[in-house]
C-alpha cells in the first residue's frame, strides 16, 4: 500500500503533535511532584531553605530512628553546635580570601596596558556596586564572560 505525501505529512504531524503534548505535560507533572516531594507545597521553588531541610531531616530521623523527645532535643542542639562551628570557621577565612582576590586583582592590573586598566578599574566598581546592592535589583547580573 502506498501512502501519498499528504498522508505522510499528516502522520509526521500528529507524531510531532503527539510528542510535544506528552513533552509539555510531562514536564509539568515533574515540575509539581518535584516540588511537593521537595517540601515547598505550592511556593513553586526547587529547593528547601535551611529550615525547611532542617526540620525535615531531623522528622527522618526521628521516625527511622524511633528517636525519644530527648534525643530530638539534643540533636536539635547538635546541630546548633555544628552550625555556629561552621559559621565561625567560615568567617576566620574571610581575611584569607579577601587577601587572595587582592593579590589576583594586582597581579591582573600589573599585566594590562593603560586602557585596559580603565576598563577593568570600571568593571571592579560595576562588581563591587552589584555586590553592594545585591537582591535589591531582581534581574541585574554583573558584568563576565559572555556579558556585554
Amino acid at each position: 500500500m502506498k501512502l501519498s505525501r499528504a498522508a505522510i505529512a499528516l502522520y509526521m504531524a500528529l507524531v510531532f503533535a503527539s510528542g510535544a503534548t506528552l513533552g509539555v505535560y510531562g514536564n509539568r507533572y515533574y515540575a509539581t511532584v518535584n516540588t511537593v516531594t521537595k517540601g515547598n507545597k505550592g511556593k513553586g521553588k526547587g529547593r528547601m531553605s535551611p529550615e525547611e531541610y532542617r526540620r525535615n531531616y531531623v522528622q527522618f530521623m526521628e521516625h527511622r530512628l524511633k528517636l525519644s523527645p530527648d534525643q530530638v532535643t539534643k540533636l536539635g542542639q547538635y546541630f546548633d553546635d555544628t552550625q555556629r562551628a561552621m559559621d565561625e570557621l567560615m568567617h576566620s577565612t574571610v581575611p584569607e580570601q579577601q587577601a587572595l582576590r587582592q593579590q589576583q586583582t594586582d597581579k591582573t592590573r600589573s599585566m594590562l596596558n593603560d586602557d585596559q586598566k580603565l576598563e577593568y578599574e570600571k568593571m571592579l566598581k560595576e562588581r563591587d556596586e552589584f555586590m553592594k546592592n545585591k537582591g535589591k535589583n531582581k534581574g541585574q547580573r554583573p558584568g563576565g564572560p559572555g556579558m556585554p
